[in-house]
């Protein structure tokens, strides 16, 4: 009997359109597992995130303890200064961040960066910064923050544009935050540990190219207008002017030092709700005066959607860039009480 050779025949392999399906749904499994790869891994930051800056609480609570006051957020010449044996010691430009440095286990360097004044915050590069006050600290660097330098949790300036108390000023318009160039107590806090936000969060300024996130618009508002005109509604109107776009004057410096005060630095607000679409202002007379207490800074953050913000009382909240902004600004003042989902 004669049999075909191709009736015993069987086809081993995949036909083309079988492979091109297979290689579909594994590339599409492949992109699925990496998308849940990287929300696991940005978990894992927002989560180290959240232990800093209640860490950073806690350092607080202490200094309050052993000080019996907040820790000074901010000095300029005309802010106060320290007595060293008696003497006045001037702690120009500085920051509150060195103050807790003896309570998050750094003593020594406290002690080191103490009466070093700020310099070089008019420069495009950290290296005229004096060089131990640009030791990197993983207590001040959140891990979403690619530039790996400075600090990225400031102290809470208030809700108001100015920290500072100057002559003139209405009432809706004086210093209204926990920390600043001024001091407080935390039991004179009239709106309570637990409606005040005490830190938050900012991107820190990437080299190379501008980020309305991250860098800070030095525009010359102390030579136009005075203290008692910069208020909500001329930072709003001035922002929204520049937009995302790269000013003519800004600081390529912004939050790459934690020894620097002011609201270049280490203090933000509650003038613009966080992650807005609007530039931060410094009102300094120059980049080189960025040290100024006047302004608009955000927090802002890569955390997708809103920022960590640590309370007076130590919790940390995520709060949304949805976030309302009376809301908002009440959790910003020491004399208002804020409830935040």
């Amino acid at each position: 009997m004669h049999t075909s050779c191709e009736s015993g025949y069987r086809r081993v392999g995949f036909t083309l359109i079988e492979l091109v399906a297979a290689l579909a749904i594994v590339a599409t499994l492949m992109s699925i597992m990496l998308v849940g790869i990287v929300k696991a891994r940005e978990v894992a930051r927002r989560a180290d995130c959240t232990n800093r800056l209640r860490q950073l609480v806690l350092a607080t609570h202490q200094f309050e303890a052993a000080r019996q006051i907040l820790p000074q957020a901010s000095t300029n010449d005309e802010g106060p200064s320290e007595l060293v044996n008696g003497q006045r010691a001037s702690l120009l430009h500085s920051s509150g961040l060195w103050r807790l440095l003896p309570y998050l286990g750094h003593e020594r360097l406290a002690d080191e960066v103490k009466y070093v004044q700020m310099q070089g915050g008019g420069s495009d590069t950290t290296e005229q910064m004096p060089r131990k006050t640009r030791i990197r600290l993983s207590v001040f660097l959140c891990p979403s923050d690619p530039v790996d330098e400075g600090t990225n949790y400031r102290f809470n300036s208030g809700s108001n544009p100015t920290c500072f108390d100057y002559s003139g000023l209405p009432e809706s318009l004086r210093p209204n935050g926990p920390f600043g160039l001024f001091l407080k107590r935390l039991s004179a806090i009239p709106g309570g540990t637990s409606g005040t936000a005490a830190f938050s969060e900012r991107l820190k300024a990437p080299s190379g190219r501008y980020d309305h996130r991250a860098h800070i618009w030095g525009a010359s508002l102390n030579n136009t207008f005075s203290p008692a005109e910069i208020d909500h509604r001329l930072l709003r109107l001035l922002a929204n002017e520049v937009g995302t776009s790269e000013p003519p004057t800004y600081s390529r410096l912004a939050g790459l030092n934690w020894h620097g005060g002011g609201k270049l630095f280490t203090l933000y607000d509650h003038v613009f709700t966080p992650n807005p679409p609007l530039p931060a202002i410094s009102a300094g007379s120059s980049v080189l005066h960025n040290w100024e207490p006047t302004g608009a800074v955000p927090p802002t953050s890569n955390h997708p959607g809103g920022v960590n913000t640590a309370i007076l009382d130590g919790s940390v909240r995520f709060i949304a860039d949805t976030v309302d902004a009376q809301v908002w600004e009440h959790l910003g003042s020491v004399a208002q009480t804020a409830q935040v989902d």
